[in-house]
């Protein structure tokens, strides 16, 4: 969660992103206080104040996948992406420490979706109460 005093920072990452030409992550992203808007949509990257962040998104990788058949689910564990490619970099840069992991039931098609190695978005949004 991105707290008031932060969020200079967070203008400062999408400042930095529409820099690095990461504007796909900028097409719809609203950061604390400051809407993105991308050069493809003839905006040429000027900001627009707002008062909302509307989603956040993190990319992780998938570094282990383990059946445990006395609960019948899958173990599932990611973590942040540090390296590889610009994009990866560009994400460890502004993120480079999280984590996550699901337990998946093997009722669910959702247990066979994650493969080791592979990676993942995670897109955060605000649930209503």
């Amino acid at each position: 969660m991105i707290e008031p005093g932060q969020r200079g920072a967070v203008a400062e990452l999408v400042a930095a992103q529409f820099k690095e030409g990461n504007d796909h992550e900028l097409t719809y992203m609203v950061a604390s206080g400051f809407e993105s808007r991308s050069p493809h949509n003839g905006n040429n990257a000027r900001f627009k104040k707002t008062n909302t962040m509307e989603k956040v998104r993190a990319k992780f990788k998938c570094v282990l996948v383990e059946d445990q058949p006395d609960s019948e689910q899958k173990l599932v564990d990611f973590e942040p992406v540090i390296d590889g490619s610009e994009e990866n970099k560009s994400f460890a840069k502004y993120t480079p420490a999280a984590g996550a992991y699901l337990n998946i039931s093997y009722e669910t098609p959702a247990s066979n979706f994650f493969e080791e190695g592979k990676e993942y978005y995670l897109d955060f949004t605000k649930a209503e109460n």
